[in-house]
């Protein structure tokens, strides 16, 4: 049989599998191997508006290789090196084009491309694709050259892969702690909860159901939901009667919940101006708020940064009024208020907003953060 020339082979998957995949996406993320003939005509048959390349040092070359074939300008990719034994790294750079393109192209209108990339990557890849709702879509084929060692030209083909969330549990656990580490508690409670519905033995189950309620409670104090996170606290003391290595610090533990049994039984139960009066309280309501603005500063997310540094200078005035001038700021009175005592606010007003990085030293930063005090190893 005569031997099929590459640019004919392509040029037919291209037409075939453009008729089902083109126009259907507009932001494409490629994992990136040796091979970049596969990439080339999936991009092609897919024809994104933006693409994104997620690769490991090694293979940032062939990179060019796609590029060259596809003819995409500058303009509309973007590279991403990622550690290739790290699935996490690949799940952070998706989480954050989702953010980034998401500002134009909902996540439906994205595409993973698993062809190529190592399997850790493909595992952090599919997870996050799994979490925003992105289709992914690989490159096969029906015949492959013994000899040769390739797929047979003309046999390849384009699919979509129905449930890239069937990963190993192992690549799965470890993708979960990471997200918990990085303060990702809610995707990481995701992952911990759908685990534990396929958990094979009884330690497993109650080691998942752990990480499980430690990523609600947190993510509940986050929201300062104090009750329902202390409520989540319960449940782990629990589970801690088994005798399993859960992996965490329990001293800190210990210290965390004693903190967060103050805040639920002083600043739930106190009226406002009572709250904003007892430093022990405040002093741990800026250490949270702090906390939260440090998170929001690693991932990038520099407005919700903004609006929680805001609210701790807002909170330093409000405890000073109440502290050293007995003025509840929920209800003044201006007509009665001391002319001097105004102006002396708005004195504090601008000198706190000059100096909102220092309000940090108010917080005792072992008491409050989450991580890396806490962490699954």
């Amino acid at each position: 049989m005569e031997e099929r020339n590459e640019g004919e082979v392509r040029e037919e998957y291209v037409e075939r599998f453009g008729k089902k995949f083109k126009g259907k996406f507009s932001g494409m993320f490629v994992l990136v191997g040796r091979s970049p003939e596969p990439l080339i005509r999936d991009i092609r048959a897919v024809s994104p508006e933006k693409v994104c390349f997620i690769h490991t040092p090694e293979v940032e070359e062939e990179i060019d290789k796609v590029v060259e074939g596809t003819g995409l300008r500058p303009s509309k990719f973007k590279k991403e090196k990622v550690d290739g034994s790290r699935p996490d790294d690949t799940y952070e750079v998706i989480k954050r084009y989702v953010r980034e393109w998401g500002k134009k192209i909902p996540a439906g209108r994205m595409v993973l491309d698993i062809s190529g990339g190592k399997k850790s990557m493909v595992g952090g890849a599919a997870i996050a694709a799994s979490f925003y709702g992105i289709e992914v879509i690989y490159s096969d084929y029906t015949e492959y050259d013994d000899e040769k060692r390739i797929p047979v030209p003309g046999s390849e083909f384009l699919a979509s892969l129905t449930n890239p969330f069937e990963k190993t549990m192992d690549v799965r656990m470890m993708v979960g702690k990471r997200l918990f580490n990085a303060g990702e508690f809610r995707q990481s409670g995701r992952l911990f909860r759908e685990m534990k519905q396929n958990a094979v033995d009884l330690e497993l189950e109650k080691r998942l159901e752990f990480y499980y309620e430690l990523t609600k409670m947190y993510d509940r104090w986050w929201n300062l939901d104090f009750k329902e996170a202390q409520s989540s606290y319960y449940k782990l003391e629990r589970l801690q009667r088994y005798s399993i290595d859960f992996g965490v610090n329990r001293n800190m533990l210990e210290i965390q919940h004693g903190i967060l049994d103050e805040l639920r039984s002083r600043w739930d139960k106190k009226r406002e101006a009572d709250r904003f009066n007892d430093p022990q309280v405040m002093r741990h309501i800026f250490g949270t708020l702090m906390a939260m603005a440090e998170e929001n500063e690693r991932d990038g997310v520099f407005s919700e940064q903004a609006l929680r540094l805001y609210r701790v200078c807002e909170l330093i005035a409000q405890h000073r009024l109440i502290a050293e001038h007995g003025i509840d700021s929920s209800c003044v009175r201006w007509d009665s208020l001391d002319r001097k005592i105004v102006r002396r606010f708005k004195e504090l007003s601008l000198k706190t907003l000059k100096n909102s990085k220092k309000a940090g030293h108010i917080r005792d930063a072992g008491d409050i953060k989450t991580s890396p005090e806490i962490r699954l190893m």
